[in-house]
């Protein structure tokens, strides 16, 4: 009989493709579109996966143990599901195993029949606490994003007015055209940007809103541009929003746009390690508060006129980042965790009317002993 041991000493198996698994990835440090089962305990690490990868597997993953299906007990009769199990039973003493809730239902069910499962929730917490190297490599796509942002601006600065609607090289200038200004920017930078926003007027009003190809961009009309780079090699991603506008702006988009600047400014001059995470939407909430906005964060809390006549935010104002786009630490007013030194976290205050269109800024900045690192330099300037 397998021994007893310490919970702490507790297998963790992941399963899956590290395209897809951000945690398999951070774990193993390999990337491959094949399906691969990890299981890791104490400073060990085992693999299995197949024939084609294997070698990859030894030379690119951090694992000290890389086997195929075909190298276990029984291979001739072995179905993938049977050739895990002998893999777990081959590298673990263990009576118990530990695995997240998005495990396949087939592997749980497998392992169930012999092992004590365990599912845990946040599987690496670690993730959240930033290393020197992950760091640099977020500043990367961080980059990356703002040199889009840039290209943005600048056809939008080139664009002329025709009847209302910006025009570029001789040709009506859609979302659709700026995205692909945008993209293949990206793609210079060895980025992709899966969801790429670019919304302008009443759809802006939106927060994930994509905005669609065909439509032109107006004169006057808000325009949110929201990057949010994932770097091939590196996969860790990077995220900046701003809201630009052709032409002059009525009164209230200036005051909206004013408003979630000075929001974002003042969650920047509190941040730091200790900080509760759920200052920045009470910050936030204060200054927008003061200037006469609704702060709500749920369609069931709008005001009853649908958001027509007053602005109000409709997201949380922040978010971890990493190898997800959102990760841990979550930032909302539930939340009263404190910000711990090495957290990366995208701050993005916005204000949202249905009959104008939505502003929203976003950075994403490092939290320090004493402060914060924001990355990147951009402008916030609402006129392009």
């Amino acid at each position: 009989m397998a021994k007893k041991t310490k919970e702490e000493d507790v297998p963790l198996l992941l399963h899956g493709n590290s395209y897809e698994n951000q945690d398999l990835f951070y774990i193993t440090g390999f990337l491959t579109t094949s399906t691969f089962t990890c299981l890791k305990k104490d400073g060990s690490m085992s693999i299995l996966i197949n024939s084609m990868e294997r070698k990859r597997a030894e030379e690119e993953s951090c694992a000290t143990k890389v086997i195929t299906p075909g190298e276990l007990v029984d291979k001739e009769s072995m179905n993938q599901m049977d050739a895990i199990k002998n893999f777990v039973e081959e590298n673990t003493d263990s009576d118990k195993i530990r695995m997240p809730g998005y495990t396949p239902i087939n592997v749980y069910k497998k392992l169930k029949e012999k092992y004590k499962v365990e599912i845990v929730g946040n599987v690496l917490d670690e993730r959240a606490i930033k290393a020197k190297d992950e760091i640099s490599k977020i500043k990367k796509s961080q980059k990356a994003a703002e040199s889009a942002l840039r290209k943005a601006r600048e056809a939008l600065k080139k664009s002329v007015v025709e009847g209302g609607g910006l025009v570029l090289e001789e040709k009506a200038l859609t979302q659709g055209k700026l995205k692909r200004i945008i993209r293949t920017e990206l793609i210079e930078m060895n980025c992709d940007c899966r969801g790429l926003i670019v919304s302008s007027g009443k759809e802006s009003a939106y927060p994930h809103k994509t905005g669609r190809n065909g439509k032109q961009i107006r004169e006057g009309a808000p325009i949110v541009v929201d990057v949010f780079p994932k770097n091939r090699k590196s996969r860790y991603n990077g995220d900046m929003t701003r809201t630009f506008v052709k032409g002059e702006p009525n009164k209230e988009l200036v005051d909206m746009h004013r408003a979630v600047v000075e929001a974002q400014r003042k969650v920047l001059k509190v941040l730091k390690a200790g900080t509760k995470v759920s200052e920045v939407e009470k910050t936030v909430s204060d200054v927008f508060g003061s200037r006469g906005y609704h702060y709500y964060c749920t369609d069931s809390q709008e005001n009853k006129d649908g958001g027509k006549n007053r602005a109000s935010i409709r997201h949380a104002p922040g978010h971890g980042i990493g190898l997800e786009v959102h990760e841990p630490p979550c930032i909302n007013s539930k939340n009263d965790v404190e910000l711990k030194e090495g957290n990366v976290v995208a701050l993005e205050p916005g204000l949202y009317k249905d009959s104008l269109g939505g502003v929203r800024v976003e950075d994403v900045v490092v939290i320090r002993k004493n402060g914060v690192e924001v990355l990147g330099s951009m402008s916030k300037k609402l006129i392009a």
